[in-house]
């Protein structure tokens, strides 16, 4: 226990040790790659992607949405998910179902500011 004590003591006279961390907006993320299931019959797609933070502070949070479309660019379905803390550097993986309503032809993904804080 008093191991543990001084360890936080040091911590406190070291800069930024335990204090607010520099946070990002979303636009130090990417999409690094992702890839759409479909199979016929079922009403879900599965969405498997990457996003990556790039920048140098962590991001809070962001909200990936997915949509499907069909041929004429009209959406078919939507769904979205939130990460949240991503640190520098950090690749995070999401997985998403969306459900379908008619043929889908394209895939696309947007990140997006959260609607509320997390």
């Amino acid at each position: 226990m008093a191991l543990l004590l001084a360890a936080g003591g040091a911590c406190a006279l070291l800069p930024g040790c335990g204090g607010p961390q520099k946070t990002a907006s979303i636009g130090t993320l990417k999409v690094r790659r992702y890839r759409e299931y479909v199979e016929e019959g079922r009403t879900t797609v599965r969405v498997v992607g990457e996003v990556e933070n790039t920048g140098e502070a962590v991001v809070e949070a962001v909200e990936v949405h997915v949509t499907l479309r069909d041929a004429h660019g009209s959406a078919t379905g939507m769904n979205m998910t939130l990460l949240e803390d991503l640190q520098p550097g950090e690749i995070r993986v999401f997985d998403l179902g969306v459900t379908r309503h008619g043929a889908t032809a394209a895939v696309t993904l947007e990140l997006a500011q959260p609607t509320e804080a997390p």
